[in-house]
């Protein structure tokens, strides 16, 4: 690829090819001397490379400062988003080349390419739990330095270790919006060891519930949920409301598929109250009535038994017996 010039422009004299407009001075322009006796000029935005492929830094003789030259090198990261580096050139020595080259390389290659598009819980949380070589790809410097890129500005100074570099900036960033908050405006919540936008810790998902005030919104004891909210201390006698609903989701998720086993054994898969509790939404099982939570039945369904699974799912209290259950099961759906 030809070497290409990246400057400041010194002066107001310069047309970029492009769009015809002056570059201003102090401007980042791209300079090709593509024709002999005549110097091409690009404004940074204006320029596409003729070959769409991976662009390094060796293509480009950047006489950029500082304080300037990570605009430009955000410019080439958005661009070499869409493209894989190059193949080894011939002359590297064969054994380098062979390594590189191999099945298992370039499945990595792809394994990077594809969790540039995950979050990083969901990169840290769930692809590092699926495989090996899952596990191992979520290490790579270079997933770090695209993921770093795409969540936050572009580093005037390249750090040594892209991962940690990554961690440190994230938990700078509020929980709730992801924005970086000014020192007048942050709140440092010790509880999640997380920072907050004095405005966003205002929210509703974030107020602290007593134990009381769980039992008494949601009808759950938070003994019973206490094992879906994760590593949340014990002794603690207060939680944020988030947790509980994140918790409760999973425990009323794992309340109808242990009475949906049941049923399904006892009744067989093709019985119509499978089929009801099935389309159960476990997200969608409350409704706010002037400040009360209260059970939100599917309105085209008015036989008891439903409303008493609806029941069980959504608090996980037994009301009847199995066996009275099933009772008014086949009453209702006889």
């Amino acid at each position: 690829m030809t070497r290409f010039y990246v400057d400041e422009c010194p002066s107001n004299r310069t047309t970029c090819e492009v769009c015809k407009e002056k570059i201003s001075r102090g401007e980042i322009r791209i300079l090709h001397d593509e024709y002999m006796g005549k110097n091409l000029y690009y404004h940074l935005m204006c320029y596409t490379p003729k070959r769409k492929r991976f662009l390094k830094e060796k293509y480009f003789k950047i006489l950029l400062s500082p304080g300037i030259k990570p605009l430009f090198l955000s410019w080439m990261n958005e661009w070499n988003s869409f493209y894989l580096p190059e193949n080894i050139h011939s002359n590297v020595p064969s054994n380098i080349s062979r390594a590189i080259n191999t099945p298992a390389s370039k499945i990595k290659r792809i394994y990077l390419e594809v969790f540039k598009f995950f979050s990083i819980s969901e990169i840290i949380n769930c692809l590092s739990l699926v495989c090996k070589d899952f596990y191992s790809t979520i290490w790579e410097p270079e997933l770090w330095r695209c993921l770093y890129t795409r969540d936050f500005e572009t580093p005037s100074i390249i750090p040594e270790d892209w991962k940690n570099a990554y961690l440190q900036e994230y938990i700078t960033h509020c929980f709730h919006c992801k924005k970086k908050p000014e020192d007048f405006k942050k709140y440092e919540c010790q509880l999640l060891k997380r920072v907050f936008c004095t405005s966003c810790l205002k929210n509703e998902k974030y107020k602290l519930l007593s134990e009381s005030q769980v039992k008494n919104k949601y009808n759950v004891s938070l003994k019973n949920i206490s094992k879906y909210i994760g590593n949340f201390p014990n002794d603690k006698v207060v939680i944020y409301n988030f947790l509980v609903v994140r918790a409760i989701n999973k425990y009323r998720k794992q309340n109808k598929e242990n009475i949906l086993n049941k049923l399904i054994k006892t009744l067989g898969q093709t019985h119509q109250i499978v089929s009801i509790i099935d389309n159960i939404n476990t997200n969608e099982m409350d409704i706010n009535l002037v400040g009360i939570l209260a059970p939100n039945y599917d309105c085209d369904i008015v036989k008891e038994s439903y409303r008493a699974i609806f029941r069980i799912i959504r608090t996980g209290k037994r009301e009847v017996k199995f066996s009275d259950l099933l009772s008014m099961i086949r009453k209702d759906f006889k």
